[in-house]
């Protein structure tokens, strides 16, 4: 069922909706965020998500279980700079899988959901988004990489987009994997010819358990976002959250260093500083495939494997080779995940 708010759906005619759920970096739900927030963004639409998710908890009344508790399923409208908009912040990500979602499969029935209420509430394009892991070094500013399910916008993105928002040495393989609703909502509106894009924020690899959002991947989506459909931001107020996980990930990375012999401390950081050079490695792209293929998104255990086998660290006093690039990396995840868990 889809309950409207009558005042706010008449805005939305022809517009177009930001869809994003929580994932890599938070980056893409902390962009719908601050939209929801800077085009002072109001609730147009809910649907009812208890068919096709998990509850997120129950509510219990003199100790007698009342009722379960479904994540929010909450469409937000506005009109910002003479254009309308939509914007949905889901709550609920799908586990990861590499299969594509058959017609029967609950994350592709819930996508349909979705779509329903987009288009009654006057919905014409779509773009979600969400964070994607490459080989960056944190003090860089993210960019952006992106993909559409109509030919002719990724032509008009790649003009758009080339460039200052444009990833220009992404090394990732062609075919990308996106996982979650971020790539499940643009495949199902294919099925109905609607135009669906997806913007993916860079993260740095060796961040992945980063107990944090990473607000410089949510900048970059805003950036491209806002290239994309003409409209224009103040980013004050997420540069102020940038300056407080800058300062985050430098005492974190501060205290790994701390805790490393001296030798090992000199190899490791290096292969982290020359990430900010983007390394010429022929095979940099497949230590990147390495690192994802070892790592078991559900519990870490391929991770802890590499961790557990790895060979000492390369102590050369000028260059490293890409073998030590990739222990570095895999080192420091290691370490941040350790401190998300505790």
């Amino acid at each position: 069922m889809i309950r409207k708010s009558r005042k706010d759906s008449a805005k939305s005619r022809n517009a177009i909706m930001f869809a994003a759920w929580e994932g890599v970096g938070k980056a893409g739900y902390l962009a719908a965020e601050f939209l929801i927030k800077a085009m002072d963004a109001r609730p147009a639409a809910e649907i009812d998500s208890s068919e096709y998710i998990y509850p997120s908890g129950i509510i219990i009344e003199n100790n007698v279980i009342k009722q379960m508790i479904f994540p929010e399923s909450i469409f937000y409208s506005a009109e910002y700079q003479g254009k309308n908009f939509i914007i949905f912040p889901g709550k609920f990500q799908f586990p990861i899988t590499k299969e594509m979602p058959a017609s029967s499969n609950p994350a592709y029935q819930y996508a349909c959901k979705i779509l329903d209420a987009a288009e009654s509430l006057g919905c014409r394009e779509i773009f979600t988004a969400g964070g994607i892991f490459t080989m960056i070094h944190h003090s860089m500013d993210s960019g952006t990489a992106w993909g559409s399910n109509d030919p002719f916008k990724m032509t008009e993105l790649n003009m758009t987009l080339s460039g200052e928002y444009g990833l220009k040495d992404i090394l990732h393989p062609k075919t990308a994997f996106i996982t979650g609703m971020n790539g499940i909502l643009p495949y199902a509106a294919s099925d109905r010819e609607l135009t669906a894009s997806v913007l993916l924020g860079e993260v740095p690899i060796y961040l992945q358990s980063l107990p944090s959002p990473y607000p410089k991947a949510s900048k970059s989506i805003l950036k491209s976002f806002a290239a994309a459909t003409g409209i224009t931001f103040d980013y004050q107020e997420i540069d102020a959250m940038i300056k407080d996980s800058d300062r985050e990930i430098e005492t974190l990375m501060s205290n790994f260093k701390s805790s490393l012999p001296p030798k090992e401390r000199r190899s490791i950081f290096k292969g982290i500083e020359l990430l900010k050079k983007k390394p010429d490695f022929k095979n940099l792209d497949k230590v990147f495939e390495d690192i994802m293929e070892n790592r078991d998104v559900q519990d870490n255990e391929g991770l802890s494997e590499i961790c557990e086998n790895r060979s000492p660290l390369s102590d050369k006093s000028e260059e490293l080779t890409q073998e030590d690039v990739k222990q570095a990396i895999v080192d420091i995840e290691s370490f941040f995940r350790q401190e998300n868990d505790k």
